[in-house]
């Protein structure tokens, strides 16, 4: 009983921090390609491709393009650095760019069958106004603190199918940065199914929450998560 103690306390905090707090509930559908190169033991090329929809997929969100260079310290720790380019919809039409440099820190130990996970991910965001002539320049730029408390367990016994369950919390810094330091709260859980070491298919059911304009008032984002992973050993 102990491996899933874990994943009872991070629902248990996220529940109980939901009722103390005024919500406006929506909805959103995210779609995620993740692809790893691995070039040697050591370093690889960790990529994604995200596209966002809100309200029943009846509206654009965003898009995300991330890579970032990985050099492994040992097994159990992994150093990046990485660059996203992200586009925000307003009216179904893109209002908002943003570019993003970032640096990432990763480490992950296992107990039993369970594996266990933290990343802290520091990212530096300039914001450019988009308009159907030109882009504007930076608007706005703020430095962002992410951290990711996340388990896995297989749920049978040869391991093909198992359980996510992570947290992520995203805390802003910098004079330029919004009045509120915090940002949003992630809490994720789902099923993944392994077709080989290559290439899997996780599909999550994500809490999110973000602050509002108002006082004691945060957004309440019901979102479905469907991640494919796809490794690729080029040494």
């Amino acid at each position: 009983m102990k491996k899933y103690l874990h994943a009872f306390l991070l629902l248990f905090i996220s529940v109980h921090l939901q009722a103390q707090k005024n919500f406006v509930i929506k909805n959103e559908q995210w779609l995620q390609y993740v692809n790893i190169a691995r070039f040697s033991k050591k370093l690889s090329l960790d990529s994604d491709l995200d596209y966002r929809w809100k309200e029943n997929l009846s509206l654009k969100s965003q898009y995300i393009l991330r890579s970032g260079l990985g050099y492994k310290v040992h097994d159990r720790l992994q150093l990046l650095v990485g660059f996203a380019h992200l586009g925000f919809y307003s009216d179904q039409v893109i209002n908002r760019l943003e570019y993003r440099p970032y640096e990432q820190f990763a480490y992950k130990h296992q107990l039993n069958k369970v594996k266990f996970g933290h990343r802290l991910r520091i990212e530096q965001r300039y914001f450019y106004k988009k308009s159907s002539e030109t882009t504007a320049k930076s608007t706005s730029f703020n430095h962002r603190f992410r951290y990711r408390f996340a388990l896995r367990m297989p749920l049978f016994k040869s391991e093909k199918i198992s359980l996510g369950i992570s947290n992520e919390i995203h805390l802003n810094a910098g004079k330029d940065g919004t009045s509120s330091p915090f940002d949003q709260n992630r809490l994720i859980i789902g099923p993944a199914y392994s077709f080989s070491k290559k290439f899997a298919v996780n599909l999550y059911y994500q809490n999110l929450i973000t602050p509002t304009s108002e006082r004691n008032y945060y957004n309440l984002n019901h979102i479905i998560f469907i991640s494919l992973k796809h490794t690729l050993n080029l040494y």
